[in-house]
């Protein structure tokens, strides 16, 4: 009978480590379900994150086209380059069949220029001297 008690015991002693291998896995599993749940709950966390950074940008680099927009529209070059049929930025004084414009009335109150230019010079952009050949 002792090898049967032996038997016993042993079988007992088995299923005891069994028992405490899997309560152990037991446990394992529940913090690894703990720490996955923390993880997915970050995760939407920075998804929610992202989502408003994301609109955030968008409609900074939507204000900043809009500036941009405002800046390049009272640029004087915009001025310039803008034409409609009624004469453009001159107004009444360009007319339709394409002549030249009509030079504005200049008010006679305006000071003498000082200062003179021949026949034979012209004017370049630095306002200088430049004789024709």
């Amino acid at each position: 009978m002792a090898g049967m008690d032996k038997l016993v015991a042993c079988k007992k002693c088995n299923r005891d480590q069994s028992m405490a291998q899997l309560y152990e896995i037991l446990k394992l599993r529940e913090g690894i379900n703990l720490q996955m749940a923390q993880l997915q709950d970050e995760v939407s966390r920075l998804k929610a994150s992202l989502t408003q950074q994301t609109v955030e940008n968008e409609n900074a680099k939507n204000q900043l086209e809009i500036m941009q927009l405002r800046v390049e529209m009272n640029q004087p070059t915009h001025l310039c380059s803008c034409r409609r049929h009624d004469g453009g930025i001159w107004g009444e004084n360009m007319s339709q069949q394409g002549q030249e414009p009509q030079i504005p009335n200049i008010p006679q109150d305006l000071p003498p220029m000082e200062g003179r230019i021949s026949v034979g010079d012209v004017v370049s952009e630095r306002g200088a001297g430049v004789g024709l050949v």
